[in-house]
């Protein structure tokens, strides 16, 4: 049996964050010497500081980054719907006792539903009448 392990970001993404907060520390450095221009304007050593701080942060998300269980649990919870309302809860917006809200039907998986039940098909929906210009 294999363990749940905490997923992390990709290898791509991880790569663009850490050149991106590197980035960011560079340009960091370059301000801090307190006499940095930009277009002619010196430019403050809290905007040093700042950049600094956001470079470290997007080097240590992309090191550091792992999604929790709720997140994957939530992500793979599928889309379900009420079979005498016909009301759809999106993944993860079900009621926890798996009933309509509205009518207290236990609630079917989404997918596949109207090939389990064809004569729920044909019911017309309320469409609200188009108003013309």
């Amino acid at each position: 049996m294999q363990k749940n392990k905490p997923e992390g970001l990709s290898k791509d993404r991880k790569i663009f964050l850490i050149l991106f907060g590197l980035l960011f520390i560079i340009g960091g450095l370059f301000t801090l010497d307190g006499g940095s221009l930009y277009k002619g304007i010196p430019v403050m050593k809290i905007a040093g500081w700042s950049q600094l701080g956001a470079g470290f942060f997007w080097v240590w998300y992309a090191l550091l980054y792992k999604r929790s269980s709720d997140m994957r649990k939530v992500a793979k919870e599928e889309e379900t719907i009420c079979p005498k309302c016909q009301k759809v809860y999106m993944a993860g917006k079900a009621p926890d006792n798996a009933a309509c809200d509205s009518c207290g039907a236990k609630l079917e998986p989404l997918e596949g539903f109207y090939e389990r039940h064809p004569e729920l098909k044909e019911t017309p929906e309320d469409y609200p009448q188009q108003e013309e210009d």
